[in-house]
């Protein structure tokens, strides 16, 4: 379930609480998956250092914001259509090997 840093539940507090509670209420197994990264920037490696707070797994992997994404995106296709040996096709394909393992 997607959530954005800025988004917060009616108590003020990041919605990331409520996408937790889902998954407890439910007993769903999740993981997180750190999004829109800076690219070349330290904030990825505090964020993700932040989120290990939240008792799932946090993928290795950060997907970062590069143009190929936004390209494949209103291009119709998967990145790694678009750039199959592109910095956001690896980040894609990596952190999806790692859910999947995290998922069995």
């Amino acid at each position: 379930m997607p959530s954005n840093r800025a988004s917060r539940d009616s108590r003020k507090r990041p919605v990331i609480y409520l996408r937790l509670h889902v998954l407890q209420e439910t007993k769903t197994p999740g993981v997180i998956v750190l999004n829109q990264g800076r690219p070349g920037s330290t904030i990825n490696a505090k964020a993700m250092s932040v989120l290990q707070q939240y008792d799932l797994p946090v993928c290795p992997v950060p997907i970062i914001r590069r143009a190929a994404l936004a390209d494949a995106f209103t291009d119709g296709r998967a990145v790694v259509e678009l750039e199959p040996d592109g910095k956001a096709a690896s980040e894609i394909t990596r952190s999806w090997k790692w859910i999947i393992k995290q998922c069995r």
